[in-house]
């Protein structure tokens, strides 16, 4: 009877992992812009973008680099797709900024930017169907048109 007991518990034990590590995959596979990415653009400019999975729908970004202007640039937030503001930390900025996401479908997300409750801008960010290319799209509310896009490759 014991040995049929510790059968079970170690099948049970396996199940379990099994379903633990399709969880997790699940959620990689399904927010495709997980891991790093280095932005195209031409020297002495340069900048990444990070994404962690902190699990529970949390995502943490961190983007950070140079501008053509030779002016270092930070942000960072850890936020969930799901409407609601997030705080963004913006090196260089003494207002309260933060971050808002919703799902446009598989490969996008839209945000909006708020600086004291005000939005400043809207963007989308997209995963190619591929995995490799991420396009991250600004627009400024003050400005004309759409937003010139960023270009990320991802670093494996």
């Amino acid at each position: 009877m014991a040995n049929i007991t510790r059968g079970r518990a170690w099948r049970m034990l396996a199940v379990l992992v099994v379903l633990a590590s399709a969880s997790q995959d699940g959620h990689a596979q399904s927010d495709r812009k997980i891991g790093k990415w280095k932005l195209r653009v031409e020297p002495p400019a340069h900048g990444t973008r990070e994404y962690e999975d902190r699990g529970g729908g949390v995502t943490v970004s961190t983007r950070q680099g140079v501008n053509a202007r030779g002016q270092e640039y930070y942000s960072s937030y850890a936020a969930k797709v799901d409407g609601k503001e997030y705080p963004r930390l913006v090196k260089g900025s003494n207002g309260v900024n933060t971050i808002a996401f919703t799902q446009v479908d598989a490969d996008t997300v839209a945000y909006t930017l708020r600086e004291n409750g005000t939005v400043t801008a809207t963007g989308t960010t997209t995963v190619s169907k591929d995995g490799t290319v991420l396009t991250v799209t600004t627009k400024n509310v003050n400005a004309a048109g759409s937003g010139n896009p960023e270009i990320y490759d991802r670093i494996p």
